[in-house]
């Protein structure tokens, strides 16, 4: 009787893994089983991840799986969109390199560098004033004469930019500090802005007048392919960045530039009632 019980004792510290009391059930799993439990549980983490999209960094975006394997569509950042048609300033005083690059580029679609831009202006402008106070205008405007562009400044109005369809280069000064941004684009009530420093971005036009001091615009009013820009300007792509509608009450105008200006007076003169033309410097 007691052999028996003990006998059934035994088989069940077999079944139940009871500490002290042996058990023969088989041995554990070996090195190789381990090894491909652990390769599966990689496996199963690699899957999760491909499921999940990856919203915080550019590049390429995993969606989930289809009928002939990963989906990949390639992504960008906010702050990569933000200077997708602006020209990134590299230096602290070439704003006015940089803002000259993104008005060729995106604005008269001729593909510009700011190096390109720089290497001529600092090459032929005051390096010592460059250096302290950056681009001038006038350095501007011979840089663009030298690829048969004709600008100067003028006094005039937004409503006018907006009426033109014509980018403009303009100096703001924010907190006692002069920079140079692109006008891409005019709305009733905003302003469409491409800061070398900042990217796109959007001001109204009640801030953005206490940022434009002078009140003076850089327009380019002849040489090739100008009429380019009523299709540049105001580019639905660059108000959905900043998160606008697209403008709605956008005045278009199809007169050549050249006809506008013909009641512009003459150099260094300045007229409140409409828009005059300012010398440069």
């Amino acid at each position: 009787m007691f052999m028996k019980q003990a006998e059934e004792s035994e088989r069940s510290g077999r079944q139940e893994g009871v500490p002290g009391r042996k058990n023969v059930s088989g041995p554990g799993p070996g090195p190789r089983r381990r090894s491909v439990q652990i390769f599966l549980w990689i496996l199963a983490g690699v899957f999760l991840t491909l499921l999940v999209p990856k919203r915080d960094f550019a590049g390429v975006i995993f969606l989930n799986s289809t009928p002939t394997g990963v989906l990949t569509v390639p992504s960008q950042s906010y702050a990569e969109l933000r200077f997708r048609d602006v020209v990134r300033q590299k230096y602290d005083f070439s704003c006015g390199s940089a803002a000259v690059a993104t008005l060729l580029t995106f604005e008269y679609l001729r593909p510009t560098t700011e190096t390109e831009a720089f290497r001529f202006m600092y090459k032929t402008g005051d390096r010592k004033k460059i250096r302290k106070h950056g681009f001038s205008l006038l350095d501007i405007k011979r840089y663009l004469g030298s690829l048969g562009y004709k600008s100067d400044g003028y006094r005039l109005s937004l409503d006018k930019l907006m009426e033109l369809s014509l980018p403009a280069i303009v100096l703001i000064e924010v907190n006692g500090y002069k920079h140079f941004v692109v006008i891409k684009g005019v709305s009733r009530q905003n302003v469409l802005i491409g800061d070398p420093s900042m990217g796109l971005r959007m001001e109204t036009r009640t801030h953005f007048r206490t940022l434009w001091k002078n009140k003076i615009v850089f327009v380019i009013h002849e040489g090739p392919d100008i009429l380019i820009t009523r299709k540049t300007f105001n580019n639905p792509q660059d108000w959905n960045i900043v998160n606008i509608s697209v403008p709605a009450n956008v005045v278009k105008n199809n007169l050549p530039l050249s006809t506008q200006l013909l009641a512009v007076p003459g150099p260094n003169q300045f007229q409140l009632g409409g828009f005059a033309k300012i010398g440069i410097p």
